[in-house]
Parts: C-alpha cells; structure tokens; sequence
C-alpha cells in the first residue's frame, strides 16, 4: 500500500487457488473525511467491476506488485511467484514454469492529472503491449524489455519479480528476484526423468519393435500376395519343443518376447494386416526408423547436461559431455518418434501399442518442449548473470544496471529489502545457502545536515513588534551540506511543502504562520525533517501566545502541575541520561547457524 496525491493505491494478489495464474488487482482508496469512511474503485482488475485495465495489466503471472512513489510518479514493479511452478517442475510438470521464463516481470508507472484521473504508462515491457504500446524506458542506453533488460539480455527472463524499490538521494534503485539458482536442479534431471521411462522399459519397447519388424521381414520374403502357401507355413513353424523354448523367460530377462514363428502370434497377425493393405514395405521402413530412433535416445536416456554451473558453483562432474544441444537434438527424435507411431499405430500389434500408448504422446512431447524450453533459459544462468539485478536511474525513465549477479555472490538471488540510513542506503540480501548479506551504497562521503541555532524553539503566536497575530512564521537555521529536503514531519504527521512550511535559498527551514497559529499553546511539538541522504534533522517547538488579554487555557492546571511531570530538556543541560539504541538482527541461515555479512561499498 502506498500513499500519492491524497489517495492510497493497494495491489492485492487475486489467484483463486494453489494452481489459478491471475495476476494483480491495483485498486484506489478514497477517504470521505466527513465521515472517515474509505470507499475503493478497482483501476487494474476485472472490466466487469469497472477496471479499465485487466488483471496485472494483462499478464498472466500470480502475485501481487510493489510500489514506489519517485518525483511525482507511483512506479509498479511486477511480481510473479513461481513456487507453486516450481513445486509442479520437481513433478516433472514444466508447463508454468516455462510459461514463467518466458513472461518475466514488467515495470510501470502512473501519475494523477489535474481532474484526478490516473494515467499509466510501461517503462518495461514487450513490444506491441495491447494497452500501452511500446516500453517508454530505457537500460543502458538500449530499450527496456520485461525483465529489466534489452533484447540481448536473456539472462532477463530469469528476473521473476521486481522484490523492492527505493527513491534515495534523488535516484530511483529497483531491485529483482532471480529465479535460477532455485530452478537449477531441473537441468539435472535426466531425459527418461521427464518421459517417466526406466532403461529396462525402454530395451523392452525396442524389444517387441524387433519383433514385429521381423515379422514383417518374413512375410515380404514369404511374398506379397498376402496369402502363405502350406510348405511355407510348415517350414516356418517350430516344433513343440522349440516354441516351449523359445517363450521361457531367464531368471534376469524382464522381457517377454513373443513367438516369432508361431503364425498366430500377435506380431505375425499384425504383419499378416499389413501385408494385406499391400503397406509392407512402407511400414517396415517406418518402424526400422522408430528402433532406431529408441535405440539413439535410449544412449541418452540417463544423461544430465553438463554446460551447466550448480548454484555452489561447481559444474556437474560426468565422463561424457552432454549440453543443450543435445536435449534439442533429444526433442527432435522424440518428435520424429511421435510422428511415425501416429503414422503407423493402426498397424502396430497392442505389445507395441500399450507400451508406448503410456509415455508417447502430444502431451508428453509438449511437456519435453517446455522441459527444454526452461533449459534454454537456465543456460543464460552463469557467474555473470546468476544472481539478483539492481538497477538505478536518476530520472525514473532511463536506468543504468548497477549489479546483474547479486554483487558478485550468485546465490545472492534476491535484492529483499532497502533501508534508508544516517550513513547510506542498507541492502538487505535473500540468500538461502549461505545466509543475508548487509550491504552499504553510498555516492561517496556523506555530510549530514546541521542545525545552526539550536534545536528547541519558542514561537509565539503574537507579534509584540507589529501587535497584531504572527505573520512571519518561525525560521529554523540549518546547513544542509548539499543534502536536499524530502520530507518534514511535526508530531510524526508530514506537512504540505509550501503551506505547512518552505525551504530557504539556505537550506532553512521557515514553518509558517498559518500552521503554528493553529497548534494547541502550551503544546509542544516534535520536528523531524528528512533529507535524500544523511542523518536526519530534529527539533521542537512550543507554542505560546501573549496576545494581550487572550485566554491562557488550562492555567491554573498548568500552575499546580506537579514538579515531577516537568518535561527535561536534555539539548541544553546535556546531563541527563542520553539513551541506550539497539539493534538486533536474527538472521536464520540455510544451514541453522547465525552469520552476520556485511560489507560495505562505495
């Protein structure tokens, strides 16, 4: 939820089950202040309700967004969580996971005119986006793509979510989710994981393709009239002995082949089909093709790829090289497979047909596409690219990359929170293997702000000079060192930037009249003023009034205030008890030990 131009935005995730892909909801909440009532209207969600744009702004991703407000702009980070894609990947289910890869995150923006109506636009996208056209913003000097990169950037996609913005020191820094060290174990299934077929099933589907290839081997000698005279049946038939024989089984075969010679055997019959439909020679050459290409695949059935680097960074140890070339070159045997079984499977006898009716299908064959396809862009994953990317941009339209592998630590994968500190901006790390990192950005030395006459005022609400009411308001000296003002607080409350108060050619800060005149007198308030950097200044204020005969409210309460009660100023005695801070950060580790990492960077 975020605040902007007296509203407040909220992104909420709309999935409607464990395996629902709809994306988010963007809706504005109105405050009636009358009443205090909020009433909210959907921008980004379903037409029906009124949305006038689709959820997540069309795309088809799970999660929620995140939001920034950066000079004048509300800028939206997409999300997507690819958990429940991975849970379903580990099952060797590859169709979200893919679909994922190929939609990684967007990023808008939106402001609100003049008659309130906001408007929207996509700093990073594809082209031809159905609402907004082409991406407005830029990485590097080239256009910005969905994932926060160009066109040469594959490594892009494997951004799933834009994890946190930060507006510091006039600069806008968006930092990314990087999903390959969580998908890397797929690239190390092998390719009968993803088909669900063990070697001894596949030898045994080659088997029973021998078989019926023989038998069609012996009825093209035997002739093409379709018919076989009774010579060559006897010659061809075994004795009673040599069929016992032939159909036991060892101790160590899985397989059980079928009779050969026995003219009632399955294969026989199916090549007695076959001869009749006078496609023998066709078919024979087709399923000389499918054995062939089993027995090809079936070398590759146990490989895993080794052009790959673990998250540990040590790449798979195996006699043989296999990449990802060779998982295309699988795909297309398998396709080639598919395509002659359909071909052919009218022809072929029900041991061949039950067997390869369990794995050997269209949606098998588009399982091992997405399979591959996922491959594809886990092979961009390397010690350059792994790792979440941060990147920053001093106008909000045009980015510079900063780090695209988690600052040189690949399992770094997510940028997970900023902190805006007295010394720089904090980057809190997601790492799961070897535990967060602190990290400390800063543009060099950094000069805080500094009051230059005190940090405990009195304004009085009565202009004893002038006798009349208090026009000039209260000017507090400050040396801002180069740091610019982005907020002033009183009371915890942020006040209106030239209403509330105004900021000197100086750097001082002048509260106006028009506000302390309608304080509470005898109150006293609490100033915080905030800068793009550096420490934060503060001081306080009291409110009187020596208007001659105004009402001094609550005097006598005030006159007989027990002298315990009395505030202590402790800016000017300086003797009392400054204070004890602590900070204390659990950082629960992959491996249940406790490490603080922290580095720092200029």
């Amino acid at each position: 939820m975020v605040g902007f131009k007296g509203n407040l935005y909220v992104t909420v995730v709309t999935g409607k089950g464990k395996n629902t892909k709809q994306s988010f909801a963007l809706l504005r909440g109105t405050q009636d202040e009358s009443t205090g009532k909020w009433t909210f209207k959907p921008l980004v969600g379903d037409p029906a309700d009124g949305a006038k744009y689709e959820w997540g702004f069309g795309a088809s991703r799970s999660g929620a967004a995140n939001m920034v407000v950066y000079k004048g702009h509300l800028y939206i980070g997409g999300y997507n969580d690819p958990m429940n894609a991975l849970e379903k990947a580990m099952q060797m289910d590859f169709s979200d996971l893919y679909k994922d890869l190929e939609s990684p995150v967007n990023l808008w923006r939106m402001d609100v005119d003049e008659d309130g109506n906001e408007n929207f636009e996509m700093l990073a996208g594809e082209a031809n986006n159905k609402y907004f056209g082409d991406s407005k913003g830029t990485i590097d000097g080239n256009t910005m793509l969905s994932g926060l990169g160009d066109s040469d950037e594959q490594s892009r996609h494997l951004n799933q979510y834009v994890w946190r913005m930060q507006s510091y020191s006039g600069k806008l820094y968006v930092g990314t989710f990087d999903i390959s060290d969580l998908a890397y174990p797929a690239t190390q299934f092998a390719n009968g994981d993803i088909l669900k077929r063990t070697p001894e099933e596949w030898k045994k589907q080659i088997e029973y393709i021998k078989i019926f290839f023989d038998s069609l081997k012996k009825n093209d000698q035997n002739g093409t009239s379709g018919t076989t005279d009774t010579d060559s049946q006897e010659a061809t038939k075994p004795t009673e002995s040599d069929s016992q024989e032939t159909t036991k089984p060892g101790d160590d075969d899985d397989i059980m082949p079928l009779n050969e010679g026995d003219e009632t055997s399955e294969s026989d019959q199916a090549a007695q089909a076959v001869e009749e439909a006078g496609k023998t020679d066709e078919v024979a050459a087709d399923v000389a093709t499918m054995q062939q290409l089993l027995e090809d695949m079936g070398a590759d059935l146990s490989s895993k790829q080794t052009d790959v680097v673990s998250p540990d960074g040590v790449a798979p140890q195996s006699a043989e090289t296999y990449t990802l070339d060779d998982r295309y070159q699988f795909l297309a045997s398998l396709q080639r497979l598919l395509d002659l079984y359909n071909k052919n499977k009218q022809y072929l006898p029900e041991s061949i047909t039950n067997e390869l009716d369990k794995w050997l299908t269209e949606e098998t064959l588009e399982n091992f596409t997405d399979f591959v396809g996922v491959l594809s862009y886990l092979h961009y994953s390397n010690d350059k690219t792994r790792g979440f990317d941060l990147i920053v941009s001093s106008d909000g339209t045009n980015f510079q990359t900063i780090s695209r592998n988690g600052f040189g630590d690949n399992n770094n994968h997510g940028l997970r929170v900023f902190a805006v500190t007295d010394s720089g901006l904090a980057i809190g790390t997601a790492n799961p293997y070897h535990g967060t990192q602190v990290w400390l950005l800063n543009d060099g030395e950094i000069k805080n702000a500094e009051l230059t006459n005190g940090d405990a005022f009195d304004y009085d609400k009565y202009d004893s000079d002038k006798k009349s009411a208090n026009a000039d308001g209260l000017t507090v000296g400050i040396n801002p060192n180069g740091n610019t003002v982005e907020d002033v607080q009183y009371d915890y409350q942020s006040l209106t930037a030239g209403t509330d108060y105004t900021v000197t050619d100086d750097g001082s800060i002048v509260l106006s009249s028009a506000f302390l005149n309608g304080r509470e007198t005898g109150s006293t308030g609490s100033v915080v003023v905030f800068y793009n950097q550096g420490a934060r200044v503060r001081f306080t204020v009291t409110i009187k009034d020596s208007t001659p005969n105004a009402p001094k409210k609550d005097d006598d309460k005030q006159n007989t205030k027990p002298a315990a009660h009395k505030k202590a100023n402790t800016a000017n005695t300086g003797s009392n008890v400054i204070g004890v801070v602590a900070v204390v950060a659990v950082l629960v580790v992959a491996a249940g030990a406790l490490f603080v990492f922290k580095r720092k960077r200029s």
